[in-house]
């Protein structure tokens, strides 16, 4: 038989159906009416740069709190000792169809995990991000969480999800890291696809704005005053759900790695394949809320008195007035940035200085959730 021709209702019928679906031989699928899909085909994913194809900041850095190198993917930790590492943007060739992820490394360990002793990695969501879940009513929706991990040490790590709006609340799940994976953790037989259902939140809302609506954490260490509450099902927020079901000696193991990719969120109890977006695309994602300049340089121009103005008009318009950092220009002369600029500062910023041709050359700006 070259083919089949299956009609509604699963049943078998002729090719001259109007409403059929044909399989041939080698897998190929014809529709001879509409798709209908119970969820998007494209713009599906929720995660900002889950591939790991964008770092504006840097592409490997010591490890610590705070927004490292990869957009979008901040890191916090508390109570150690000595734990050092570092993160990293890795090239891979052993995921097909990824050449890129996050890679984290234990630089010097601790020689064991304390009870208020954590290290996480998250990225946040934006509220009106999240309309499409309809969290608060009676039509809220399932959504699945899923990513490509690899790690040196093996155990079970915990990731939970944070939902700040109305009465803050988590929800949790894990993954496990068997000693075979472990083993594999420089092959290709080290990844694994995690897949993390978030069953659908009636009770609490999530506000239609663009403060945080999720925050996704992954555990890499956590010490017992963060592993204590049930999480499996909603629950409100404590210290004791970040991390709960976590089990694992990652960092107290000199040189062990932890990798993660291909990250997406969507609607849905399964998770389909990861959607690919162009760096572009990525980018442009990702200076919504970090942007750098780097030249050429940005003269200015005099505006009263003895004062110069130069403007600085932002790629994308950011989340919210933007904090600048590493400004850099006309020498021994203070910039000022308090001033905002179009759009109360989301869309440029005013530059000022108390100097003849004054100019900028370097600047960066966060408007990080």
């Amino acid at each position: 038989m070259s083919g089949i021709t299956i009609s509604n209702g699963g049943t078998i019928g002729s090719a001259g159906d109007a409403d059929a679906i044909s399989i041939s031989s080698s897998g190929a699928v014809t529709l001879s009416s509409d798709l209908i899909p119970a969820t998007p085909l494209s713009h599906r994913n929720m995660i900002i740069n889950g591939g790991m194809q964008v770092a504006q900041r840097a592409t490997s850095s010591g490890a610590s709190s705070g927004y490292n190198n990869l957009d979008r993917f901040e890191w916090t930790g508390g109570g150690h000792a000595s734990m050092a590492g570092t993160i990293a943007q890795t090239a891979i060739t052993d995921l097909a169809g990824f050449s890129k992820c996050l890679k984290y490394t234990v630089t010097t360990e601790e020689s064991s995990i304390s009870n208020n002793e954590y290290w996480w990695m998250h990225t946040k969501i934006e509220g009106q991000d999240l309309q499409c879940l309809s969290y608060g009513t009676s039509n809220a929706k399932t959504c699945t969480l899923s990513f490509y991990v690899r790690c040196s040490i093996a155990g079970t790590y915990a990731v939970s999800i944070m939902k700040p709006d109305s009465t803050s609340q988590q929800f949790g799940g894990t993954y496990t890291i068997s000693s075979d994976q472990a083993s594999n953790s420089t092959a290709a037989a080290g990844w694994q696809r995690v897949s993390i259902t978030i069953p659908a939140n009636t009770a609490q809302g999530i506000a239609d704005d663009n403060g945080i609506g999720f925050d996704i954490y992954w555990v890499l260490f956590a010490g017992s005053d963060f592993t204590g509450t049930d999480n499996t099902s909603w629950v409100n927020t404590a210290n004791g759900a970040y991390a709960y079901g976590h089990s694992t000696t990652m960092g107290t193991v000199d040189n062990s790695t932890w990798e993660i990719t291909g990250i997406q969120l969507e609607l849905g109890s399964v998770a389909t394949p990861f959607e690919h977006r162009s760096y572009a695309d990525e980018l442009q994602r990702c200076q919504r809320y970090y942007e750098r300049y780097t030249g050429p340089n940005i003269h200015g121009g005099l505006y009263s008195g003895s004062t110069y103005l130069a403007s600085w008009f932002y790629k994308v318009r950011k989340r919210t007035r933007a904090t600048l950092s590493n400004v850099t220009g006309t020498g021994g002369v203070a910039i000022n940035t308090s001033s905002s600029g179009d759009e109360g500062g989301t869309d440029s910023v005013y530059f000022s200085q108390e100097s003849a041709g004054m100019y900028v050359t370097k600047c960066s700006a966060s408007a990080e959730l």
